[in-house]
């Protein structure tokens, strides 16, 4: 017996235990592949009981769908006494959907006792029926009753206004009446004014237009009408949307339920309708007013429930007529959006609105061999014919055997082709598959359509950066910068105006041609002040980017490199060979030498507190000159100084008596390490010493002043 046989016996009919025990320990077989085994053997007051609470769930999951919620006690473990099986019997019954159950009236267990099986009657479904003791029990019998007598018999004391609101409660969930609404306002009205959700909210919330909002695709959609049920007042109180196939009329679906969802789903499912997906099911396509015609636009889209809950992954298409908004699956919506861009997206949405643009038609011609295909099922694939067209195929010729690249919606794809197709190398190409030579690839790898009448023997398309847009014969024309001439002359405020023109242009009389601009030959106004660049070419300054060499001659920025010689940055040109040494003893170095050494010594003697001796300050504005200079340390340790450098592995002393004497030590103790050191060091030892001196003199003169201050006082003492 398989399942679908368990079922339906169990659906039939269950008169005996060993019956029940017989199926369940096949369905237990069927799920977990292993053989059923009593287990939890209990002996009670109420006799033996044996245990089956692993197969509640399969029982739950297989039989429509039902929960165990309404009777935990069950879902927990379910033990059957020799006694009473009759009453489990009939629970079961009720349970498992064999018995009818249309209100949760009867699953009221505080008025109606589990065992008696209280049901609707299928003689007369206007009467309940109920198994009164364990006789009938036996005998499988029932009786049939009006509930308010049977509910009178098992709650003798019930005020009678609960007993009538119980049987009117009744009477209405036995009723089969539904409203569907179909009218564009109603519906909309019953979104507003019923159970709240994501989608009854006002137009403004959404950013509509008023008279716009996300619910109208439903109302006047093929079969999509809106189930709503309403209270007393007339107001809504529970809806499902609902859909009636045109085509078939037993396909009848609903989604999530809002509001009374018990009430509605019985009269739903007693009506023939199945909590089932949308997909497949059309939906109107209205386009958001006042906005800007565009592909794609903006359609009126609200958030789609799935069965019974929320998205389970359904989403919108545009068909191509651009009428309706057809609901798809999640896998189909992923295969559009590689093949189709923007022609579907997810029904998850919540702001209302979605940009669609029409998606493909069921069939379609393969352009490449004749064949029949439907592109929303079989994704086509790129391929490039001989001529270089590129095109979407379902079927590829066998002579297609050949591989390019080609920009499809600025991605470079890898495509098939037969052989003979026109390709072009691009600039540094990561790939030794040709790419094809049409518009979109050029332009791709960063191309450009050259004017077909300047270069009608030429090339037709340059890289964009080896070209310019110029004004020839009255328009404007797409040509080589080396084909260019470039005029520059200085505006009002000095700034350099740049005028590209195509080569047969002529400069004025008397124009300076002068090194060239973005690859252009380049001319200035007569009498423009002009420097000479190393290489022997005329250039200006603001207008090339030009540096001067510590010998006084001009150069490209970017051929100039920069060395520190003794403390001071000096431009070089890249590549040149120098001599360091002929840089220390020209003029240009030594002013700039001398400058930086004296302001580190200035700034050093002005810092040092006041407090300190006039030769203790320039001791140590000396020594720290050249720490910052000449990148020596001094440590001074009693009479004699300590110079340390990380140029060289020992330290060599100076007396401190004579400060000229012991720089030139210093630097003559190096020269045999570094010429060019010892060369600056001496010269700065030289700067030094004669900035000492005249330091020392100004001291003197300032001690002797304050001398004769002094003597002056005490006289007038």
């Amino acid at each position: 017996m398989d399942t679908n046989q368990f079922l339906a016996a169990l659906a039939g009919k269950i008169d005996r235990r060993e019956q029940l025990e017989e199926l369940l320990e096949v369905a237990y077989q069927r799920v977990y592949g292993t053989t059923f085994a009593r287990e939890g053997t209990v002996l009670g007051n109420h006799g033996r009981y044996w245990k089956v609470d692993h197969l509640c769930s399969v029982v739950r999951s297989a039989f429509r769908g039902l929960s165990l919620d309404r009777d935990p006690s069950l879902a927990m473990a379910l033990r059957v006494h020799e006694q009473a099986w009759w009453a489990v019997r009939e629970h079961l019954r009720c349970f498992l959907g064999v018995y009818e159950m249309p209100s949760e009236v009867l699953w009221n267990r505080q008025h109606l006792p589990w065992w008696v099986g209280v049901h609707q009657s299928k003689d007369d479904p206007t009467l309940v029926a109920y198994t009164p003791d364990a006789a009938m029990g036996e005998r499988d019998a029932r009786v049939k009753i009006a509930l308010g007598r049977l509910l009178r018999k098992f709650n003798p004391t019930m005020p009678d206004a609960e007993l009538a609101s119980l049987e009117a409660a009744y009477r209405g969930d036995l009723s089969d009446e539904i409203e569907f609404i179909t009218d564009e306002a109603a519906l909309v009205g019953a979104y507003l004014q019923g159970p709240s959700s994501c989608m009854s909210r006002n137009s403004a919330y959404f950013g509509l237009p008023e008279g716009q909002h996300p619910a109208q695709v439903y109302a006047g959609a093929p079969g999509v009408a809106l189930a709503v049920l309403r209270d007393g007042n007339g107001r809504v109180n529970a809806r499902a949307l609902t859909y009636v196939n045109p085509s078939d009329p037993n396909d009848k679906r609903y989604l999530r339920l809002y509001g009374d969802t018990a009430r509605l789903e019985r009269r739903l499912r007693r009506r023939g309708f199945v909590c089932k997906s949308f997909v497949g099911v059309k939906l109107r396509a209205i386009p958001v007013r006042d906005q800007a015609p565009s592909d794609p636009q903006n359609y009126l889209a609200p958030y789609l429930d799935g069965a019974g809950g929320s998205n389970n992954g359904e989403s919108y298409m545009l068909t191509p007529d651009r009428q309706f908004l057809e609901v798809i699956s999640q896998d189909e919506r992923l295969r559009l959006a590689a093949n189709f861009p923007h022609s579907a997206v997810s029904g998850a949405e919540t702001h209302g609105t979605v940009r669609l643009r029409p998606g493909p038609s069921d069939t379609a011609i393969c352009p490449l061999t004749g064949l029949e295909y439907s592109p929303r099922r079989q994704s086509p694939r790129y391929a490039v014919r001989q001529n270089g067209e590129l095109v979407r195929a379902a079927h590829i010729p066998e002579d297609y055997n050949c591989h390019y690249f080609a920009a499809v919606d600025g991605r470079l794809l890898r495509v098939p082709g037969p052989s003979g197709v026109p390709t072009f190398v691009a600039p540094r190409a990561t790939s030794s598959t040709p790419l094809v030579d049409n518009e979109a690839t050029r332009i791709h790898q960063g191309f450009v359509r050259l004017d077909p009448e300047l270069y009608a023997d030429g090339p037709a398309w340059a890289l964009q950066s080896k070209t310019t847009e110029v004004e020839h014969d009255g328009r404007a024309r797409r040509v080589l910068l080396a084909d260019c001439v470039l005029w520059c002359s200085q505006g009002a405020a000095g700034v350099w105006l740049r005028q590209a023109y195509f080569k047969t242009w002529t400069p004025p009389e008397g124009a300076l041609r002068v090194y060239r601009v973005n690859n252009m030959r380049t001319f200035v106004p007569a009498g423009t002040e002009t420097v000479k660049l190393d290489n022997g070419q005329l250039a200006v300054r603001g207008l090339h980017d030009i540096t001067q060499l510590w010998d006084g001659s001009w150069a490209l920025t970017h051929l100039v490199g920069t060395r520190t010689i003794g403390g001071v940055r000096v431009a070089l040109k890249k590549g040149r060979a120098f001599n360091a040494l002929e840089v220390t003893r020209s003029e240009w170095w030594r002013e700039h030498a001398r400058g930086r050494i004296l302001s580190v010594a200035r700034h050093k003697w002005e810092t040092l507190p006041v407090s300190m001796s006039a030769d203790a300050r320039l001791d140590r504005a000396c020594a720290f000159a050249l720490l910052v200079v000449m990148g020596l340390t001094w440590v001074k340790s009693g009479e004699h100084a300590k110079v340390c450098t990380s140029a060289y592995p020992y330290e060599f002393a100076a007396p401190f008596e004579s400060h000229l004497a012991g720089w030139k030590q210093i630097a003559e103790q190096a020269s045999a390490q570094d010429v060019v050191k010892a060369a600056a060091g001496l010269y700065l030892a030289e700067t030094l010493a004669q900035w000492l001196e005249e330091q020392t003199q100004a001291l003197s003169v300032e001690r002797a002043m304050r001398e004769a201050q002094a003597e002056a006082y005490a006289v007038a003492a």
